[in-house]
């Protein structure tokens, strides 16, 4: 009898146990669903309006809104499930990736020059005279940003925890894509010209797919952004200054 009676102390212990881990499985994956969520869709909180680059108010809002959102996964990430650096892909960049951001820049370049033959930035897009009369510091500023809080965003972290909730990190990266490339919403507008920051995603998600780096990436995403905000606004007040 007592033996029997230990059993059941035994069985009805397991099945405690079990019903416990599968309540943290639970909850584990509504907070991962919640941080994706807040990590992807929150550009989306501004259907209605628009982002234009010449405008201080605006760049100065989406800095703030990227920083915050930023930390507060990095918060989530190291700080609730912690997580290693090298879980989201931060390690050391060797030579072979450094190759392989050139490839991914010459592509990238490629799909950019392919799509912008068939469709049209808004006019509302600013030209480089009108980039070029916002401050240097700012210009800096929504580099770095673009580079460091949006490749965290939409890459490390969205393909990463997309992978480990359904077992494919390759539906990860389409998640992630379509959702970087909505997110641009705000400054290409609702419209065909959407494919031109697809054109520019493409190949930055393939390139975190072949080598698993993310500091190359936001060296890419960075570098490619300076050459249009900073580069390309300098020479055409130069140019405007000697004319």
């Amino acid at each position: 009898m007592r033996k029997t009676g230990k059993g059941v102390r035994r069985a009805k212990l397991c099945v405690s146990i079990r019903m416990g881990q599968s309540l943290l499985t639970v909850r584990y994956r509504s907070l991962s669903l919640l941080a994706l969520v807040v990590a992807m869709a929150f550009p989306f909180a501004w259907l209605h309006s628009s982002h234009n680059l010449a405008h201080l108010q605006d760049d100065l809002r989406i800095i703030a809104i990227e920083w915050t959102v930023t930390l507060l996964i990095a918060l989530y990430v190291f700080g609730f499930e912690h997580r290693a650096w090298t879980d989201l892909a931060v390690r050391r960049i060797m030579r072979r990736d450094v190759l392989a951001m050139a490839a991914a820049i010459a592509v990238e370049f490629a799909l950019v020059g392919i799509a912008s033959r068939f469709v049209h930035t808004p006019a509302t897009f600013p030209g480089l005279r009108q980039m070029a009369a916002l401050p240097i510091t700012l210009r800096v500023a929504l580099v770095c940003t673009a580079g460091i809080c949006e490749e965290f965003l939409y890459r490390a972290f969205a393909i990463e925890e997309i992978g480990r909730l359904s077992g494919s990190r390759w539906l990860g990266a389409g998640i992630s894509l379509l959702a970087f490339t909505l997110a641009h919403g705000g400054l290409y507008g609702w419209t065909s010209a959407l494919i031109i920051p697809f054109a520019v995603g493409t190949p930055l998600t393939l390139l975190y797919m072949w080598r698993r780096n993310l500091p190359v990436c936001i060296l890419m995403h960075a570098g490619t952004d300076a050459w249009s905000l900073i580069v390309l606004p300098l020479l055409a007040s130069h140019l405007a200054i000697s004319a």
